[in-house]
């Protein structure tokens, strides 16, 4: 595609932005609604936090798109709202089970999201395959 045609397609970065990581930003809604339909809120928590996880070391860019605002990607925006929303009723129902501190909150979650991708982003090339089997111990 030449720059015209892409300038055409995609006035903004955003609109850019947004075309370029709609399929993950829908796995990234989609793991939410799964974890929200798991019956036990520790499994649904801790299973949504590791696939995102998981997510952010498969592709870097998309640990940055978490981590950063794009109001002029309505669709996108509407994604991590919509995962946001996932979250906060996954913290709840963890701590209301008792699995979760009660002093937890989104911004700790926030802050988990985004040390994972500087780990990621320290260990470069030295880090592990994504989804490569993990020892039990």
């Amino acid at each position: 595609m030449g720059i015209a045609t892409m300038f055409r397609r995609f006035p903004t970065r955003e609109e850019l932005v947004a075309a370029v990581f709609a399929d993950r930003m829908d796995a990234y809604v989609q793991a939410t609604r799964e974890a929200l339909a798991d019956a036990d809120p520790w499994r649904g928590f801790s299973g949504c936090i590791e696939t995102v996880c998981a997510m952010q070391a498969a592709d870097r860019g998309f640990a940055d798109v978490l981590t950063m605002s794009l109001p002029g990607a309505e669709a996108l925006e509407a994604c991590r709202a919509e995962a946001y929303q996932g979250f906060l009723e996954l913290i709840a129902r963890a701590q209301d089970s008792g699995d979760l501190r009660e002093d937890f909150t989104s911004r700790d979650l926030v802050l988990l999201l985004m040390a994972n991708a500087g780990v990621l982003s320290a260990t470069g090339d030295a880090a592990p395959t994504p989804g490569a089997a993990r020892s039990r111990g």
